[in-house]
């Protein structure tokens, strides 16, 4: 059987979850040459509930495109925590922004999962936090092969 790893980034509009994701899709194609597929929604959630950005890097062709059980799972916000937590897998990774998802231990608890806190500074431009975030979720993918 073949690697393949899922991403789900989510949190609020505004984040850059879009533009991390395509970050980290076309870094493992064009410098992994791995297969990299990025999606993202654009429903309910681009009117402010919760954005998410999908990433699945695979050594194998991707047949199916969309996350299902996601190795790695980040959440900006609450809301993105309580809707998407029940399908990161039980040895995934879960990374919050401390400061905006407050109920979180009992999920890593329950779940054996691994979880990583971090948060966006609120000084700086956008740019910043988007360079911040990148720089954070895309080290854990090379956690997990090592």
């Amino acid at each position: 059987m073949g690697y393949r790893y899922e991403l789900r980034l989510s949190g609020d509009v505004g984040h850059g979850l879009t533009l991390i994701g395509k970050i980290l899709a076309e870094a493992a194609a064009i410098h992994d040459g791995l297969n990299a597929i990025q999606t993202q929604s654009y429903g309910e959630e681009a009117r402010g509930e919760a954005n998410r950005s999908e990433v699945i890097i695979s050594d194998q062709d991707i047949v199916f495109p969309k996350v299902e059980r996601p190795d790695l799972l980040l959440c900006l916000s609450q809301v993105a925590h309580d809707r998407y937590i029940d399908e990161l897998k039980g040895d995934g990774i879960l990374v919050i922004d401390s400061r905006r998802v407050l109920d979180y231990s009992s999920d890593v608890v329950r779940r054996s999962s691994r979880c990583w806190t971090t948060y966006r500074h609120q000084k700086g431009s956008d740019e910043h936090q988007t360079a911040y975030l990148a720089r954070v979720v895309s080290r854990y993918p090379r956690l997990l092969r090592s």
